[in-house]
């Protein structure tokens, strides 16, 4: 930003706008619903599908399936989200529950950028369940332990 500033005396910061923040969230929530449809090839109907965080895009995520029929939990380390999900008819639960959890579902998205899906988490999901990141740098999915236990 600093750059730009120093060389024009005139720009506009996009993201300073919320109206075009939710827009492009609810965007990414769209296109990652494609991911899942292109990578798993079954109906969203029942998957059993875990979102990590429940912020803009955490939130249209779970919308969204849960609108398509999927069997969503919403996994964040804020009570009020949680209740908040919970309200939405979206089943909510706290991010350190994560672990015991994992093994259960068809596909994860995580939406923090922060470490979330761990080495540990990540050995424990069944070799078909599809990682979707959506978190921006650092990320919340361990790429390493992606590649050493074969997971999408």
């Amino acid at each position: 930003m600093y750059k730009l500033k120093s060389r024009t005396k005139k720009f506009y910061d996009y993201f300073t706008s919320e109206n075009l923040i939710l827009k492009n969230a609810y965007l990414t929530a769209e296109g990652i619903t494609g991911i899942i449809l292109e990578k798993l090839p079954v109906s969203l109907r029942g998957l059993k599908t875990a979102v990590t965080g429940f912020g803009r895009i955490g939130g249209f995520c779970c919308e969204i399936l849960k609108n398509l029929g999927a069997d969503v939990t919403v996994f964040t380390g804020s009570p009020e989200k949680i209740l908040k999900a919970e309200f939405s008819g979206i089943k909510g639960k706290i991010n350190t529950e994560l672990l015991s959890f994992a093994k259960d579902f068809d596909c994860i998205i995580n939406t923090v950028p922060a470490s979330v899906l761990t080495a540990e988490i990540i050995k424990t999901t069944r070799p078909e369940c599809v990682l979707i990141e959506a978190a921006s740098a650092p990320y919340g999915i361990d790429a390493e332990a992606c590649a050493k236990y074969n997971r999408q």
